[in-house]
Formats: structure tokens, sequence, C-alpha cells
């Protein structure tokens, strides 16, 4: 599957990164700013890493901004999943149904 992680050069999103490509995914990784700058200590992190990064405009201190833009971001470049290395609350407004036979 083709994957972006959100990506911020820490820990979390390094690990996650290489979970998922140890999986087998196709993954890239998204640094959210509003500004369109993407510091060089994030873009040499993402290349020791492996990863191709790419800047998305959106609002960078908010969790919600943050998902927000990785969500667009994932429609418009025709990635299957967004990941995060940190914790994150999903709301649909469509429910699933699933029968008693799984």
């Amino acid at each position: 599957m083709k994957i972006v992680v959100g990506y911020d050069g820490g820990l979390r999103a390094r690990v996650t990164a290489a979970v998922l490509r140890e999986q087998g995914n196709e993954v890239s990784a998204a640094y959210v700013t509003k500004d369109g700058l993407l510091p060089e200590r994030i873009r040499r992190q993402a290349a020791d890493d492996g990863l191709l990064i790419t800047e998305v405009y959106g609002d960078g201190e908010s969790s919600e901004g943050i998902v927000s833009a990785l969500c667009g971001y994932m429609k418009v470049y025709g990635f299957g999943a967004v990941a995060t290395g940190h914790i994150a609350r999903v709301s649909r407004e469509e429910k699933e149904t699933v029968s008693e036979n799984g």
C-alpha cells in the first residue's frame, strides 16, 4: 500500500515509517507547514531514513490541522492511508456494518 507518514524527524515518525516499510508498504513523508518552509534538519533526517519528503501546506500547530492537511494530501496524490507516530482520534460520519460471521 502507498502510505504517507506525517513526519517531523522525531523518533515516533521515524519508527512508524521504518515499520511500515518493513511490512512492504511504499512510504513517503510529509511535513505540514503554514509557511511552506521545510527545515533543513528535517529534510536531512528524511534523506537519512531513505524517505522522499514533501511540504504540505496546512495548520501545523494543531493536531486537527495536521491530520486534515495530511488527509487532503493523501486524497489528492493517491495514497491509500495516512500514518503518524502519534495517537489520533478519528471520527466517521458513516458507520460500517460487520456481520456476525466476520
